[in-house]
């Protein structure tokens, strides 16, 4: 399994990770609770479990930029769903 370099922009990821903290805050969509709580009863900690939501952020962001399309919540929240 090829394995890729780790070269995100540090501020980018911290303003993903600030707007999962923002989702959780506001509840919505409501499906970040539940993957907060489901990541973290398979041992991760809240840490990394925000960063995995973090990255399923970014591949949706990186998904409407690609195809100029607009934000579609039920496809962010089926990439929540299928975080391991």
């Amino acid at each position: 399994m090829k394995k890729c370099k780790k070269n995100a922009n540090p501020y980018s990821r911290a303003m993903l990770i600030e707007i999962i903290e923002k989702q959780l805050q506001a509840g919505t969509p409501k499906e970040t609770w539940a993957t907060l709580e489901r990541l973290m009863s398979k041992g991760y900690t809240r840490q990394e479990a925000i960063v995995k939501m973090a990255r399923a952020l970014a591949d949706e962001i990186q998904g409407i930029m690609m195809h100029g399309e607009q934000y579609n919540e039920a496809s962010y929240v089926c990439r929540l769903e299928i975080l391991i």
